[in-house]
């Protein structure tokens, strides 16, 4: 027969691409769906000015009434306003630091570099409450420690501004991920190149400035893009350190105009068009970078050249790396912890001293309603990271290794999440939830957050899943099908145990981020499903901040349990993280 003189690899390669296309071709019809449905709901949902639920009345009083107010345009101009003093100081400083920890001979890098990971995965709200705790204007430690220094009789810090929100930012979220974003950038970079320019006479700093920093632009522009894009979308830290101070920006707004009594959506989703449009952008011009780049290894002999000597800046430099991860992660979470156990959170006693107590613990812990935050968390964290793996190595595969129609269009849809910031999507879905009877059942409960944190851990999940896949040849999964395996059972049996070492990664970052998120969930979640970041948020808006302090203490302690098992789990499985 003709058939039998077709190779084997060429045979495989045909029926990977041919048969499984009608079944593959369900998950993006689904996957495109899904991601498209919070853009599509905001652009109709601001022409609609009726609520879910109610007869249909359509009109453009949304956009009328969300521009025309001041307070809109000054909250837009506060967020670019943050976003400018975030970034460009974000990306020097982070460029600078993963440089030091990664290509230089700094003293205990890799354990400050784990310290910045630490920093990544630890919960933004209860760092900034530490951050008050040592910086509020009257009752700050730093503050108080500082005004009979100086002789002031005013604390010269004030984290209820535009310089404490950018700063909190930094030190927790923004510096930290972009030395994680740009770590794989420096291990990759060949040292060849800082050898040359060194011995033409270049400085330390001159070759830095003049050859690390151009060859590296692209991980630059992709790490400046990931930056911008959670900028325009933070949210608890300006919810808490903002509007006390009337610094408003776009999300807190949009929060503002939803809570009102009637809720008011259709402004909110007006306000809303105009950064959803920027955000895409931003997001598919991230991804085109991503395709621009080789995922090609170096050899053994970049990966084993030494690193940089920096002489006599050696432990300057050290000085500064772990200074900076000591303000990130350990001067915070000590202040958090003893916060915890203050009689009132931050206030001297009447005695002399601060007054120390347990009370605040046995409170929260003999509270039912943080047993059941505890529990949905947990549950909540579980279930999203495996749906997570198993859908984002599903649509992985389809991308990388099938040619199921539309699968170009799945994979811009992957990225569609990160052009929807958190109170947005939360809006969306909610607005979903309620204005489609059979989708009902999902407010309120933890499928229904399980919905909303896989998609806002899709691009994440999805783009390394891509990479694992990519590193694995195509000879074991012709040798699988040649055996007579399905394409199932090959998915089952051959590609999952392989991508098990990246999907240790991509559960770790899904369920951290479930126990960090609260802009994603705050429009979701009811008194019963609250997990435990919006109970954080709940007792810190009510004035019972040290029951926030201890809730949060426990949320940070198990986002640094979870990373210690990833870590150990990864070096089982031979991968870093």
């Amino acid at each position: 027969m003709v058939g039998s003189t077709v190779p084997p690899r060429r045979r495989w390669r045909e029926a990977a691409a041919g048969r499984p296309n009608a079944l593959l071709s369900l998950p993006v019809v689904v996957v495109t769906a899904f991601a498209l449905a919070p853009v599509v709901i905001t652009l109709v949902g601001s022409f609609r000015t009726s609520l879910p639920g109610n007869p249909v009345v359509w009109g453009t009083g949304g956009w009328t009434s969300a521009f025309s107010n001041p307070s809109v345009w000054q909250a837009v101009a506060n967020t670019f306003l943050l976003v400018l003093m975030r970034v460009p100081l974000a990306l020097l400083l982070g460029s600078v630091l993963a440089w030091l920890l990664i290509r230089t001979n700094v003293r205990a890098g890799k354990t400050i570099e784990f310290l910045f990971w630490i920093a990544f995965f630890m919960p933004t709200l209860p760092m900034a409450m530490a951050w008050t705790l040592l910086l509020d204007p009257k009752s700050g430690w730093i503050n108080r420690a500082l005004q009979p220094v100086f002789g002031l009789t005013h604390g010269p810090f004030n984290i209820y501004s535009y310089s404490g929100i950018t700063w909190v930012h930094l030190v927790t979220t923004t510096v930290p991920a972009i030395v994680i974003l740009l770590g794989p950038a420096f291990r990759g970079f060949n040292p060849v190149l800082e050898e040359s320019a060194r011995m033409s006479g270049a400085s330390l700093i001159e070759s830095f400035r003049r050859v690390v920093l151009p060859l590296l632009a692209p991980a630059l522009t992709m790490a400046g893009i990931i930056a911008l894009i959670r900028s325009l979308e933070g949210f608890e830290v300006e919810l808490y350190l903002g509007v006390p101070a009337g610094i408003r920006v776009f999300s807190t707004k949009i929060q503002e105009l939803v809570v009102y009594e009637p809720p008011r959506y259709a402004p909110a989703m007006a306000l809303s068009v105009p950064f959803v449009i920027l955000l895409i952008a931003l997001a598919l011009y991230y991804q085109r970078v991503i395709r621009g780049r080789s995922y090609a290894t170096l050899t053994g002999k970049h990966a084993a050249a030494p690193p940089v000597d920096l002489g006599r800046y050696r432990w300057p430099a050290t000085i500064v790396c772990l200074l900076f991860a000591t303000l990130a992660v350990i001067v915070p979470s000590c202040a958090l912890v003893l916060g915890s156990f203050m009689q009132v959170f931050g206030v001297a006693s009447v005695t002399g001293g601060f007054g120390f107590t347990l009370v605040h613990w046995v409170t929260v812990l003999h509270d039912p309603v943080f047993a059941s935050s505890f529990t949905v968390t947990l549950f909540l964290g579980v279930f999203t990271a495996i749906a997570g793996v198993l859908c984002f190595s599903l649509i992985a595969y389809i991308i990388i290794r099938t040619r199921a129609r539309g699968r170009d269009l799945l994979d811009v849809a992957a990225w569609l999440p990160w052009s929807i910031p958190g109170i947005l999507l939360s809006l969306s879905l909610l607005w979903i939830y309620l204005g489609f009877p059979v989708l009902n059942v999902l407010y309120g409960t933890v499928g229904g957050l399980v919905v909303a944190m896989l998609f806002k851990e899709m691009p994440g999940g999805v783009n390394l899943m891509k990479t694992g896949i990519m590193q694995i040849g195509l000879e074991l999964e012709e040798a699988a099908y040649t055996s007579g395996a399905g394409w199932w059972e090959l998915y089952r049996r051959v590609l999952l145990p392989l991508l098990s070492p990246t999907a240790v990664t991509v559960a770790l970052f899904i369920f951290v981020g479930c126990v960090k998120d609260i802009s994603t969930m705050i429009l979701l979640a009811t008194p019963t499903t609250r997990p435990l970041s919006l109970l954080v948020l709940d007792y810190a808006t009510n004035g019972e901040i040290e029951n926030g302090a201890v809730v949060g203490v426990i949320a940070a302690t198990m986002a640094i349990a979870v990373t210690l098992l990833g870590r150990r789990l990864s070096a089982r499985a031979g991968i870093r993280t």
